[in-house]
């Protein structure tokens, strides 16, 4: 009886699984954890997300910070500098808000990102008078449609701002000395705080 017994259990009707302590056959345990390194590949591919490491290949381009109206802007706020704002304060292009907001919400910081403002004014010890945001094309004109249109991230920006007391200054594409020197006198007098 003996005899019949082993030969049953080796039969083909006994399921593999039951030779393989917890139920899962072996062979599928190694067949498993050769796949899984080109399932990873494949969905890492697909999403476009390659491993990146300092001396991976690439390609990159130095560019212009600024384009022609933005340079034309910056030179015309920097004639007015030294007749509105204090002695040594200085214009900064393309500064990150994270550079000069803080948040110890993580939450709140999150939101601004890699946001930044078109020029920052600073004093003389770089702490921030007020940022100026070049709208182009009246983007942030303050008409409903317009409004809706509005980026999101630059509606965090404004929050950001708002929330540090540091103004904003939106000049539109098209401006002139008169209408850029009273918009700059409006904040000339302006100071945040600053938190050591």
């Amino acid at each position: 009886m003996n005899d019949t017994r082993a030969q049953d259990m080796l039969s083909i009707d006994v399921p593999l699984a039951e030779f393989v302590q917890g139920g899962v056959p072996l062979g599928f345990i190694v067949l498993a954890f050769l796949l899984l390194p080109l399932l990873l590949h494949l969905l890492l591919r697909r999403r476009g997300r390659r491993v990146m490491t300092e001396s991976s290949p690439g390609r990159f381009e130095a560019r212009a910070v600024l384009n022609t109206s933005e340079r034309r802007l910056q030179d015309d706020i920097e004639r007015l500098l030294p007749r509105l704002f204090p002695p040594r304060a200085r214009l900064l292009a393309r500064v990150s808000l994270a550079g000069f907001l803080h948040s110890p919400d993580r939450h709140d910081l999150a939101t601004i990102g890699a946001s930044q403002v078109d020029f920052l004014i600073v004093d003389a010890e770089f702490r921030p008078i007020c940022a100026i945001e070049y709208q182009g094309d009246d983007l942030y004109a303050t008409t409903t449609p317009a409004r809706s249109q509005t980026p999101a991230p630059d509606w965090q920006m404004r929050r950001a701002l708002r929330l540090s007391g540091l103004p904003l200054v939106a000049v539109p594409d098209r401006y002139d000395d008169r209408q850029l020197q009273d918009l700059l006198r409006e904040v000339s007098w302006m100071r945040p705080v600053v938190a050591a």
